[in-house]
């Protein structure tokens, strides 16, 4: 395959175009002109651009890095000629997140398609993947050392050993057993078995979850029984208390009723003891009274006496008559009858007025007495008696009766008290706490039954993770035998190696002692590719890291052109493409580089791109050498 023509909007090229010649291309252009440019836009043309690239630090993914300066997404086409046709490849972008995706390939000159894919054009056209020709044919600035990749590696040792493209290198398949490995175990968080152990945890959690919550819902049962049992004792203590209020407030009411009647009967004796001439004095204050009275009447019966004057009077007028009758008789004489009957006169007349007097007071006795009887209702002394005799009655009935009110009254307030105790209160409340700790323990007995009810079987869960311990235990003996067939790996790639590494050695050797003219004699590498260059007449290979810049990257450079010849196709499939990469080698060795490429040209396209005008001056004017002098 040889790249004649290509037209690019790629990165700081924006509608540029480069015709080569084909053979030996020598491009040279001064710095940031978009000479790496190109470079990545024919590896871009060929295998597209990974999209899937993320940004690392200091280092930009291909699809950030090549967006045109302009701003427009980036698009190309590149005309290439290969044993069958020429063919005119282009791709554009959909999207800057997708650059270079959309492609298409016509035979150059026509729009008739020609039988490519974006995909796999690069590998068809070349013979070599991506990786292969960027670690052998693509010889990028700064990156002339190469590293390893089992893709390489198999390729080369593939043609090495057989002689035929289709083996497995040992990078591969120690890679594919230590994936397989790392499948099953790769450390305690990666890996089938830290998945399965994850899974075992989760799983053991769970049925630690489900036997925790067994236990707890065992506790819930009881708590609600015995929840259930203490509501049942305090409603039952309720109703004893609310029973034996009842009773003692009907007692209390038929002991209110009693003081009603009692106070009735009491307001009836007070009324008949109101009405009885002594009121509410005591028996022995009537009886007092009653005797003061009667002593009063004694008193005034004793003042009523006949009085002494009517007698005088009336023996007055009969002396007087007497002593009238003698004088006239003149039984004595008329004048000592005269003396007589007016002595006679004057006694009567004394008499008359005495009498007066004294019936006067008795009818001021007789109206006090009768007065006082009748204070006391009674005509007599003797009544007083019978009415003192009613009044201690009825003050007896009273005292009575009080004494009643004041018993009922008594027996009222003593029940009222028991009916108001705090008791029926305190059973309420009790009752009320229960009856909320009941349905507490309910409703956690009901939640804990409904987690139950979905968190799984535990038997389940124990033969889930039973078997996942046979699969823990089964990943484990695959691991043995895969470590085992590692060791077994490296054992037969030791030996393929004594067949693979001469092999690449002894080309690298041969081409940097040309090189080098002879003053290195042998390169030796490891399956890293890390080499070590002997000098001639040394024993001891010194490593690259010993050697100065320039002969570093000679000796890269040799390793990387004795790759092209063992895993490359045919000659003239991949082009080689050199980026700046002879800066650091003086004159002399530049130019038996520039030999040496120009031999390989004679079969293989090689494409160098170069600030310095040194390597277009060597070569200049000789056949198949293109030189194109590209504007900054």
């Amino acid at each position: 395959m040889k790249i004649r023509r290509m037209t690019a909007r790629f990165g700081a090229l924006d509608g540029r175009e480069l015709e080569l010649g084909g053979g030996f291309d020598i491009v040279t252009a001064p710095n940031e002109s978009g000479k790496s440019t190109w470079c990545a836009f024919i590896r871009a043309m060929l295998y597209g651009i990974d999209s899937s690239q993320r940004a690392k630090a200091g280092v930009l993914p291909d699809k950030q890095r090549y967006i045109p300066w302009s701003g427009a997404l980036p698009e190309g086409s590149m005309d290439i000629e290969t044993r069958a046709a020429r063919i005119t490849l282009r791709r554009s972008s959909a999207s800057a997140a997708s650059p270079m995706k959309r492609f298409s390939a016509v035979y150059t000159g026509t729009e008739t398609p020609y039988p490519l894919t974006g995909t796999s054009a690069g590998e068809e056209l070349t013979g070599v993947s991506r990786d292969v020709f960027t670690r052998s044919a693509f010889i990028g600035q700064g990156s002339v050392r190469i590293d390893n990749s089992p893709e390489l590696e198999k390729r080369i040792a593939a043609i090495v050993a057989s002689g035929e493209d289709s083996g497995h290198g040992y990078s591969e398949a120690d890679a594919r057993l230590r994936e397989w490995q790392r499948a099953r175990r790769y450390n305690a968080r990666v890996g089938k078995n830290a998945e399965l152990e994850r899974r075992r945890a989760q799983l053991a959690e769970q049925l630690d979850s489900i036997a925790s919550l067994e236990r707890r819902l065992e506790e819930a049962r009881a708590a609600a029984v015995d929840a259930g049992s203490r509501k049942e004792r305090a409603e039952a203590e309720l109703a004893a208390v609310s029973e034996r209020l009842e009773r003692q407030n009907a007692e209390y009411s038929a002991g209110f009723a009693a003081v009603t009647e009692a106070e009735e009967a009491e307001r009836e004796a007070r009324r008949a003891l109101d009405e009885n001439r002594f009121g509410s004095k005591t028996p022995d204050e009537a009886a007092a009274e009653a005797e003061k009275a009667k002593a009063r009447l004694a008193q005034l019966g004793g003042s009523v006496k006949p009085a002494p004057g009517g007698a005088l009077l009336v023996a007055a007028l009969c002396a007087a008559v007497v002593s009238a009758a003698l004088g006239a008789f003149d039984v004595i004489s008329l004048p000592a009858a005269l003396a007589v009957a007016a002595v006679c006169a004057a006694l009567a007349v004394v008499g008359a007025v005495g009498s007066s007097r004294a019936v006067k007071a008795a009818a001021e006795a007789a109206a006090q007495r009768r007065a006082l009887l009748e204070s006391f209702g009674v005509s007599d002394e003797a009544c007083l008696d019978e009415l003192v005799r009613e009044h201690a009655r009825l003050y007896a009935e009273w005292s009575a009766a009080a004494g009643q009110v004041r018993s009922a009254r008594a027996g009222a307030e003593s029940r009222r008290s028991q009916a108001s105790a705090p008791e029926l209160a305190e059973a309420r409340a009790a009752a009320a706490a229960a009856a909320q700790r009941a349905e507490n323990a309910r409703r956690e007995l009901s939640l804990l039954e409904g987690q139950s009810s979905v968190s799984g079987d535990g038997d389940e869960l124990r033969a889930a993770i039973a078997a996942i311990d046979e699969a823990i235990a089964e990943n484990d003996a695959q691991c043995s035998a895969i470590e085992l067939a590692r060791e077994l790996l490296a054992e037969a790639d030791r030996r393929q190696l004594e067949q693979f590494s001469p092999a690449l050695r002894r080309r690298a050797s041969e081409i940097f002692e040309k090189l080098t003219a002879g003053r290195y004699g042998e390169v030796s590498l490891d399956r890293e590719l890390r080499v070590s260059a002997r000098l001639s007449g040394d024993t001891l290979g010194h490593d690259s890291l010993w050697l100065s810049e320039g002969a570093r990257s000679l000796v890269y450079l040799s390793l990387r052109l004795a790759i092209c010849s063992l895993a490359l196709p045919e000659p003239d499939e991949v082009p080689i493409i050199i980026d700046d990469a002879l800066a650091p080698l003086d004159d002399g060795r530049c130019a038996a580089v520039l030999e040496m490429l120009y031999d390989i040209s004679r079969t293989r396209q090689v494409i160098l791109f170069t600030c310095h005008s040194r390597e277009a001056a060597l070569l200049r004017g000789r056949p198949g050498v293109t030189v194109e002098d590209m504007p900054a």
